[in-house]
């Protein structure tokens, strides 16, 4: 369904829900209860706040005009992808 939006954009939905989680799960809050303190890095607390701030982000670029249906189809599927997370 997406083909023609995905020729010009060149990642699948899951290359592109990768994409998002990495660049958001460098910047996450990422202790959890005493780990603060202690310094205990909590890998999934960073992934769970990484998938929301995706999710946010997807769901603005979601609500914007601009798109064509294989493009909503495209960030419909993103979305999909992050929620498997």
């Amino acid at each position: 369904i997406y083909e023609t939006f995905k020729s010009s954009n060149s990642m699948t939905p899951k290359e592109k829900c990768d994409e998002l989680i990495e660049k958001f799960i460098l910047n996450m809050y990422c202790y959890m209860g005493g780990g603060m303190l202690s310094n205990d890095y909590d890998e999934k607390v960073a992934l769970n706040n990484a998938k929301q701030c995706a999710l946010i982000a997807v769901d603005e670029i979601f609500n914007l005009d601009d798109f064509s249906i294989e493009g909503r189809e495209y960030w419909k599927e993103v979305k999909q992808e992050i929620e498997k997370l």
